[in-house]
């Protein structure tokens, strides 16, 4: 008779694109004992963060109180990209257009204000 080993876990990540392999990251970081599934394998081409440009914000206009959030991702991301040798990010400035009272760009000025983000 075989056996199949039991593999043990506490944290089963379900997708594992830009969000879900961060969670597995930062979880196996702190010692959980995590797994990834991802449906489609790895570098495929049909998640939402793929493709050759993507929007990285850190003066998040939809509140201020996601500009510390968009700053611990970014350090996050640089670290990973320092670990594995590859640019994950590479930041190259924002230009919003529209009236200074519009809620795009008051709210942008606003979060690059929580951000210390020069506006």
């Amino acid at each position: 008779m075989t056996t199949t080993p039991v593999h043990r876990t506490d944290v089963v990540v379900v997708g594992l694109g830009a969000f879900g392999s961060a969670a597995l990251w930062r979880l196996a970081a702190r010692g959980v004992r995590v797994t990834g599934v991802e449906r489609f394998g790895v570098g495929h081409a049909l998640g939402s963060s793929h493709g050759a440009t993507r929007l990285f914000r850190v003066a998040c206009y939809e509140h201020p109180a996601l500009a510390p959030l968009a700053l611990r991702s970014l350090a996050l991301w640089t670290e990973l990209g320092e670990r594995t040798g590859e640019v994950l990010v590479r930041q190259t400035g924002c230009l919003n257009t529209g009236a200074p009272t519009s809620a795009p760009v008051a709210g942008t000025l606003a979060g690059g204000a929580a951000a210390g983000v020069a506006g």
